[in-house]
């Protein structure tokens, strides 16, 4: 037996420039989707994959805002506050293609053990940290490292930082 067709009253709005909407509805109507379709699929995959980072004691989030070119992000770490609210110094992770700087309040010298010198980290305050990603050296569509490459690369870094005393999570 089919599932039950759902009704569908609301609309989701976005703005975007006559360009992007254009681009958009072409592409669907080369793909041979509609375009108010392709739209509901975004939002789903959305939904799902935000409440699964929604559940996880590091949630770190990347994402585009207004006015940043493409290839240059936002980057939000938050952690829940099951864990000790301590500020916490961390080292950024280096990554092939890729720079990583914190915003101004979050941070922190980090000594770098290998090489014996001090160099720009994160600092999470209030169990929070933000800072910006770049692509670097090559446009962002043949970056070899994937946005989630960094954010498992972060993620690895914060666990490093809150698996030490005094947090042990």
């Amino acid at each position: 037996m089919p599932a039950p067709k759902l009704e569908k009253t609301e609309y989701l709005k976005a703005r975007v420039d006559e360009r992007i909407k254009g681009d958009f509805e072409d592409v669907c109507r080369q793909l041979g989707i509609k375009p108010a379709e392709q739209m509901r699929e975004l939002v789903v995959d959305f939904l799902e994959k935000q409440k699964k980072l929604l559940s996880e004691t590091i949630q770190i989030q990347i994402s585009r805002p207004d006015g940043y070119d493409y290839g240059a992000w936002h980057v939000q770490i938050k952690v829940k506050d099951s864990v000790k609210n301590l500020p916490a110094p961390f080292q950024l992770p280096k990554i092939s293609h890729r720079s990583i700087h914190s915003e101004p309040g979050y941070q922190a010298a980090w000594l770098d053990l290998d090489k014996h010198e001090y160099e720009m980290g994160g600092l999470l305050i209030n169990r929070l940290w933000r800072g910006n990603l770049y692509s670097n050296g090559m446009p962002e569509n043949e970056n070899p490292s994937t946005l989630d490459d960094v954010r498992e690369a972060l993620k690895r870094e914060i666990e490093k930082i809150l698996a030490s005393q005094p947090f042990n999570i």
